[in-house]
C-alpha cells in the first residue's frame, strides 16, 4: 500500500510538471435583429475527452450593447480545445417549453497562448442571434421536482404530560 501511494504521488507530480498553462481570450457583439442582445450568457469552455469533464474557463452576460469579453486559462498536458457557448432566447418560439437555444463557436488553437497573458484575441465579430445555426442545441430545463420532507414529530419530555395518561 505504501508503494502504491508513492507511485501515485510521483505520477501526479510528473503530470503537474508536464501540464502547461494555456490562455485564451475572446470578444464579440451579439445582436437580436437590430437590437443588442442584452444579458445573454457567454461561456468559455475547454472541451475535454471522457472521463475528464469539460472545464468552464470563464462566463459572463453581455452588456447593454450586447458586447462581451471572456478570458480563461487552464493547465493541461495536451492542447486545449476552447469553445464559446452562447445561451439565448432570441427569436425563439419555444421560450417556455424546450429551454434556451445554445450556439457553439470553436476557437482555433492559434489563439491560445502558453503562459502569461493571452497575446492574440479571438474576435467573434457581430453575430445576429436570429440566425438558425446548424449546430444549435437546446438547454434542457431542470425539472421542477416536488420534494416532500418528512420531519418526524419529536415528543416533548419536558412537560409533565404523559401521552399514556389520556387513555
Amino acid at each position: 500500500m505504501r508503494h502504491f501511494t508513492l507511485i501515485a504521488l510521483f505520477t501526479f507530480n510528473i503530470v503537474q510538471i508536464l501540464a502547461r498553462e494555456q490562455n485564451v481570450i475572446a470578444n464579440g457583439r451579439l445582436m437580436c435583429g437590430s437590437s443588442p442582445a442584452v444579458n445573454v450568457r457567454v461561456s468559455l469552455y475547454d472541451i475535454d475527452t471522457a472521463p475528464d469533464p469539460d472545464d468552464l474557463l470563464d462566463e459572463m452576460f453581455t452588456d447593454i450593447e450586447g458586447e462581451f469579453v471572456v478570458r480563461g486559462s487552464t493547465a493541461e498536458d495536451t492542447d486545449i480545445e476552447p469553445i464559446l457557448k452562447v445561451t439565448h432566447d432570441c427569436e425563439d418560439d419555444n421560450k417556455n417549453h424546450q429551454g434556451r437555444r445554445i450556439v457553439t463557436f470553436a476557437i482555433p488553437y492559434s489563439y491560445v497562448t502558453l503562459r502569461g497573458m493571452p497575446h492574440k484575441r479571438f474576435e467573434l465579430g457581430t453575430i445576429n442571434l436570429e440566425t438558425k445555426f446548424h449546430n444549435e442545441e437546446r438547454q434542457v430545463p431542470s425539472a421542477k421536482i416536488r420534494r416532500h420532507h418528512y420531519y418526524p414529530r419529536r415528543l416533548n419530555y419536558d412537560n409533565d404530560f404523559d401521552i399514556f395518561d389520556s387513555f
